[in-house]
């Protein structure tokens, strides 16, 4: 949701307090969670299922945007558009910008580049799990290290022939950019399920109180965020992503209220919500009734620019986005996720690359799906 009003407010106040923290967010996330999954099991993925499920989740509702931007691209679209599907993010022009850096930008601001991360994320992480299993927490901290070390190596390598501004950029649009995201979620969940060996910090952890003080000193590093090197910004910010996931976890696991009802269902329709919220609002201003609407609520309130465009964010253009993405989750997504398979098998079955677990955390499972 920050990522959303980071995109369509686009003000200096969603600037500052760093709302584009949203994408690390998910990144961490989706670490986290399959590293809950994993760890609490008691069988083995199976790994051709598993990438299965995962390509039901991601790619309907992709390839139906994708070519509808074939639609308004035919003249420009090349090979190359269709790897950046899959995770290379290469731009066809050769132009480097941040806005460049989301490929699809010029005409339907699909926000392409995160989806080519994470599915990378989803092909390797039985095997970074397989390794842990066998090697234990070391590996991923080492392999932390790897990734930090070489991101370092690379840039300075290349810093004087490219600068430091395009350098960020490229970096920024490749899974080598955010895979240490990943890992740092992965390491919050090995330290997450072993609190109950801190009773004092499990208790700090269920406390709902710590967790918007947890959520407030967050929101505080992310202002200042801009002094934390940029190279190690992913690391830092991915281990802040964690203890944030763990905190509200802890403190709200049995929560079953309109609140929490609400959240898990905008949590079901997140990646219509993800995919469509930039489109929304470009074409709600492309016949004119955004500026229409501003216009009369302005004559009305007499607004400064960051109040008048948080309050279109939440009451004018946020109903509209959830509106469509219910309605592309239903139609779309919805039809595909029934199509998923049980990916955790027995040990014989030759499929099998990852020692996995139990059904235990099947809800768990459910929530990442969706």
């Amino acid at each position: 949701m920050t990522l959303i009003l980071f995109h369509v407010s686009h003000n200096a106040l969603t600037k500052s307090l760093h709302f584009e923290v949203g994408v690390d967010l998910f990144f961490t996330l989706s670490g986290f969670l399959f590293f809950l999954i994993a760890e609490e099991s008691q069988k083995d993925i199976l790994y051709g299922k598993f990438i299965y499920n995962r390509f039901l989740r991601v790619y309907p509702l992709v390839i139906v945007l994708f070519f509808l931007a074939i639609v308004v691209m035919r003249d420009h679209f090349t090979v190359i558009d269709y790897l950046n599907l899959f995770g290379l993010n290469l731009t066809g022009d050769g132009s480097i910008s941040w806005i460049a850096g989301d490929w699809g930008y010029k005409y339907l601001s699909f926000n392409w580049w995160t989806i080519g991360v994470e599915f990378v994320f989803y092909l390797i992480f039985p095997l970074i799990f397989k390794f842990y299993k066998q090697m234990g927490i070391s590996v991923l901290l080492k392999l932390l290290a790897v990734i930090v070390i070489l991101r370092y190596g690379l840039f300075y390598t290349r810093v004087g022939e490219d600068g430091w501004k395009n350098l960020s950029i490229e970096i920024n649009y490749s899974v080598f950019g955010h895979m240490d995201t990943f890992i740092a979620g992965m390491i919050t969940a090995f330290l997450y399920l072993r609190r109950h060996a801190f009773p004092n910090i499990e208790k700090f952890l269920t406390s709902k109180s710590m967790f918007f003080i947890i959520l407030i000193v967050s929101q505080i590093v992310l202002y200042y965020s801009d002094s934390i090197d940029s190279l190690l910004y992913p690391t830092v910010i991915g281990f802040l992503c964690g203890l944030l996931i763990t905190s509200y976890i802890s403190a709200f696991n049995n929560a079953d209220n309109k609140v929490s009802r609400g959240l898990s269902y905008l949590g079901s329709i997140s990646f219509s919500l993800y995919l469509l919220h930039s489109f929304v609002k470009d074409a709600v201003d492309g016949v004119g009734l955004g500026p229409y609407v501003a216009d009369k609520i302005n004559l009305v309130f007499h607004l400064p620019p960051i109040e008048l465009s948080m309050l279109m964010t939440l009451f004018f253009y946020l109903p509209l986005i959830i509106l469509l993405a219910s309605l592309t989750y239903s139609t779309i997504e919805k039809p595909f996720l029934q199509m998923r398979v049980k990916y955790l098998g027995n040990t014989s079955e030759k499929e099998s690359v990852v020692q996995m677990a139990d059904p235990t955390l099947m809800k768990v499972e459910e929530s990442v799906e969706s």
